[in-house]
């Protein structure tokens, strides 16, 4: 836990409070990083539309979670909010690549293939 604290530091000794924000955004940012580029390969792949879906619903889902959970806990209900919509949109399009392409972006997956 002294890393995000450190890391945090370098902008101020007041941004230091927000290592419990900085944690939850990392594990969004993991998921991210994880799933691959999965709404390119949507547009890429002519599921533009169906790109376009997911991130207005994930989007809707981002906005209404951001109005009800930071009036109850201030930055880490943004943090939150923040790391479930990025959760949803790259899982959401993952199984959506899957389904139309019979594949998984997530490179771990391989360790559980046959």
């Amino acid at each position: 836990y002294a890393f995000p604290s450190w890391v945090l530091s370098i902008f101020g000794q007041a941004y230091t409070t927000g290592q419990a924000s900085l944690l939850i955004l990392v594990t969004g940012a993991f998921v991210n990083a994880a799933s691959g580029s999965v709404i390119i390969i949507l547009n890429m792949t002519g599921k533009q539309k169906l790109a376009h879906r997911i991130l207005l619903v994930v989007g809707l889902l981002n906005i209404g979670l951001n109005g009800g959970l930071i009036p109850l806990l201030g930055i880490q209900g943004a943090a939150i909010a923040t790391t479930l919509s990025t959760i949803a949109w790259n899982l959401t399009a993952a199984y959506a690549i899957y389904r139309y392409y019979g594949f998984w972006t997530f490179q771990f997956t391989k360790l559980f293939s046959a």
